[in-house]
């Protein structure tokens, strides 16, 4: 390591041969892991003070700010491309932008993410047409849904665009509407915020004895197989099973979603307005409901109100 050794003036000089580097005084050593005493040094003894302490004050900050870049908002399902493969639009499944499907309930377009592990670091705002009184309505502009195209995005945008148009807080990612958030909000033209609570049904839980609505969130939590962040679906149809006895038997049907960032390529049923299908089964005796979709685990699905308070 080259040291700067310009000379300052010193009355408290004990080496007329010392090295100065930043203004710090620093005796000369045999060798850079050798102290004058020829004693060997840790591994960081021998650097500049000013280094030294340059790199303690670093440490805590350079953590904080990896970990800012490591958690970006990414929200959805992905794989574990680097951080510049993430930030580049090259090798997009379809151009990041175009639609890949419309709901056939609500008619929310869902966007293309590039592919799974693109972040666009930007932020979608929609203009929302609530009621209003005496039978109008009411625009209430610049509505934040979210960072284009994640699976958090289409989900709150299809609640504020829907009614009883709702949104629900922010998040790190999809899972965490399962973990940690308790409660939604109404839209509204002014600065009142009315509140709501989020209702959770655990999949296959004792309490999953309300079937999944439309609208309802699918929430899948963080695990292996292409989930680092979760996922979050939307319930686009109701036709269940029929709940009568069927001599015990379980029950089952089909349950169609809507969402972006499973993939970004068009929706598998787009001519009929959803993503994918996912099995719903009544469970005679235990009278429970639960979903299954066999590329990864729900836990549960998340309900607001049907209308407004």
């Amino acid at each position: 390591m080259a040291y700067n050794s310009t000379k300052v003036d010193s009355h408290d000089e004990e080496d007329s041969n010392d090295d100065f580097v930043v203004g710090v005084k620093m005796k000369k050593a045999p060798y850079p892991w050798v102290d004058d005493n020829h004693h060997e040094r840790t591994s960081s003894s021998w650097l500049p003070r000013s280094l030294r302490d340059g790199i303690l004050v670093c440490i805590p900050a350079c953590a904080l700010l990896l970990l800012v870049v490591l958690f970006l908002p990414h929200n959805c399902r992905g794989g574990s491309m680097s951080l510049r493969e993430q930030r580049s639009s090259s090798g997009c499944d379809t151009a990041f932008g175009s639609v890949i499907g419309v709901s056939a309930v609500g008619s929310v377009t869902a966007y293309s993410n590039c592919n799974s592990d693109y972040i666009s670091n930007l932020s979608n705002f929609v203009n929302v047409t609530i009621p209003g009184g005496a039978g109008g309505s009411v625009v209430v502009p610049d509505v934040y849904t979210g960072m284009p195209w994640q699976c958090v995005e289409y989900a709150r945008r299809y609640w504020a665009t829907t009614s009883p148009y709702t949104l629900f807080g922010s998040v790190d990612g999809a899972s965490d509407i399962w973990t940690s958030l308790h409660h939604g909000t109404f839209i509204e033209s002014s600065d009142v915020v009315v509140q709501f609570d989020l209702q959770k049904f655990e999949n296959g839980g004792v309490n999953a004895t309300s079937p999944p609505q439309v609208g309802d969130l699918f929430i899948y939590p963080i695990q292996p197989g292409g989930f680092p962040f979760g996922h979050v679906t939307v319930v686009l149809n109701d036709q269940l099973p029929p709940t009568l006895n069927n001599g015990g038997n379980d029950v089952t049907s089909e349950v169609h979603v809507g969402e972006q960032n499973w993939d970004s390529f068009q929706w598998q049923h787009a001519a009929e307005g959803y993503s994918r299908k996912l099995q719903l089964t009544y469970h005679q005796l235990s009278r429970r409901w639960s979903v299954y979709d066999p590329q990864g685990k729900i836990a549960g699905w998340v309900r607001r109100p049907s209308q407004r308070s």
